[in-house]
């Protein structure tokens, strides 16, 4: 009989405090598209606060040892090393005792007209300036803290399902609105894209590339639980039958999550959000061939499945998105963006190396606009590719950098694939979902958008914390692969 007084083991602490970091780093990727995708000043205070008080528990847990280092935590040293000189980089932006030399000219322009003495910096709007440095701190605090949380196979697994149904509430949230006069978004009334799904987001694709990432998530899922079943000795109809049995009953709801998130995705008539989407499935799905050694016989019954499936979502769910594909919006879109990417590259060549500051593209922009005539647009505030908006703010070198230390962490979850002896699918979906943002960030800015970096990160954290085997993990629990 246990005795009433006694005190907790240091292992019963241990287990607890990492209960409930983890449940807060849940708790977190579940508020974050709420409302607007954290775009909004409130939601993003309530995601930056409580993603602070996370870190702080996590760092007082480590001090009394209540936790622990994840010991392939030195694999992560140079894209870490990476990922905070570019933060460096931007702080310096930011600094209002920048020399006149290297401060941008607006500041001595300003201060000749006012007639004050100001101090200038860097960046054309310091204010912007830090704030962009702050999310770069917050999402990587997410992708530190998931890193740390989920060492042990079974916690990864619990937070994959975790997205996946986050996702799914998501995506039946945005379907239920669509279906019932597509008005409001969260609690705001919809004023833009009245015929597309964007859930709780304003804009399609940003929702579009949030939708991806969960549909990634769900996929892995159901990849995993129909593993086994591909090893059976049986003839190929008789597994198909057996798989069948196992996604409509006994793997139902992980099913109805995955349905329900790309019915969602086609809804949202995004080309550019669904064909990355598309692309990040094609990979997982050619990994899980590879990974397997599936047989040619299989690998056929597989595509004629997944073409039968997604021909039918297309038709129960895409009629607008078909209707997007054939209609003019396509070179229309493609002449838009054309013409921002000119400007935008035009104001790259005007400060290739220190930048305008982290988050100025609107500020600085409407300068080059001015001297262009018969402008498709009025106003802006993303140039439409993530490449070449950090290239203009952060600079050519800094921004080369930051993408350098993400694709560090791509490259260490494709490695994953090949150091793991099980669960290889969760290093797996790191890669596809860096394969899906990767794509999308060419033509929209939805890394731009809180809610769907914070989910990029925290995917990331979690595949790369399974890419090296439990004992080099030092995981606190062994590693336990779900039963199917």
């Amino acid at each position: 009989m246990r005795d009433e007084g006694a005190k907790p083991t240091l292992s019963q602490c241990r287990r607890h405090s990492d209960k409930v970091i983890f449940g807060s780093l849940i708790f977190i990727v579940a508020i974050a598209p709420l409302p607007l995708g954290s775009a909004s000043p409130l939601s993003a205070a309530i995601v930056a606060i409580a993603t602070s008080a996370t870190l702080i528990c996590w760092a007082l847990s480590l001090g009394l040892g209540l936790t622990r280092l994840h010991v392939a935590t030195s694999a992560l040293k140079w894209p870490v090393f990476i990922y905070l000189a570019v933060c460096s980089w931007i702080f310096i932006q930011w600094a209002p005792w920048t020399p006149v030399l290297f401060a941008d000219p607006i500041w001595q322009s300003t201060s000749e007209v006012l007639t004050l003495p100001l101090h200038g910096s860097i960046s054309v709007n310091p204010d912007a300036t830090i704030t962009g440095l702050l999310n770069l701190f917050l999402y990587g605090g997410i992708f530190w803290l998931t890193f740390q949380m989920t060492q042990s196979s079974e916690r990864a697994w619990t937070l994959i399902h975790a997205v996946t149904y986050i996702g799914s509430a998501y995506a039946t949230y945005g379907i239920v609105i669509y279906m019932t006069g597509n008005e409001w978004v969260a609690i705001y009334p919809k004023t833009s894209y009245l015929n597309s799904l964007t859930s709780t987001f304003v804009n399609r694709n940003s929702y579009a590339t949030f939708a991806g990432l969960t549909l990634l998530s769900a996929a892995v899922l159901l990849l995993n639980y129909m593993k086994p079943y591909f090893a059976l000795r049986h003839p190929i109809r008789v597994k198909l039958v057996i798989i069948t049995e196992e996604l409509v009953e006994k793997s139902a709801l992980k099913t109805s999550a995955a349905l329900s998130i790309a019915i969602s995705l086609l809804l949202t008539a995004s080309r550019a959000g669904t064909f990355s989407s598309a692309i990040g499935l094609i990979t997982l799905i050619i990994i899980f061939i590879r990974q397997q050694k599936l047989k040619t016989q299989h690998v056929a019954y597989a595509v004629a499945t997944a073409v039968v499936l997604a021909s039918i979502l297309i038709a129960v769910s895409g009629n607008y998105f078909s209707k997007r594909l054939k209609s003019g919006e396509v070179d229309s879109g493609i002449a838009f963006r054309g013409y921002m990417y000119s400007l935008t590259w035009e104001a790259i060549k005007s400060s290739p190396l220190k930048g305008t500051g982290f988050g100025t593209y609107a500020d600085v922009i409407p300068a080059y606009k001015e001297d262009r005539v018969n402008a498709p647009v009025q106003r802006w505030d993303k140039a439409h590719n993530t490449y070449l908006e950090n290239a203009m703010e952060l600079g050519l070198p800094a921004a080369a950098m930051l993408n350098i230390s993400i694709a560090l962490v791509a490259l260490i979850t494709a490695g994953g694939m090949s150091r793991r002896r099980r669960d290889k699918l969760i290093p797996a979906l790191g890669v596809c979902a860096t394969v899906l943002v990767a794509l999308h960030s060419f033509v929209d800015f939805s890394l731009q958008i809180p809610a769907v970096a914070i989910l990029y990160a925290c995917i990331m954290g979690v595949a790369a914390s399974q890419s090296w085997s439990a004992t080099a993990s030092n995981a606190n629990q062994p590693e336990v692969a779900p039963t199917p």
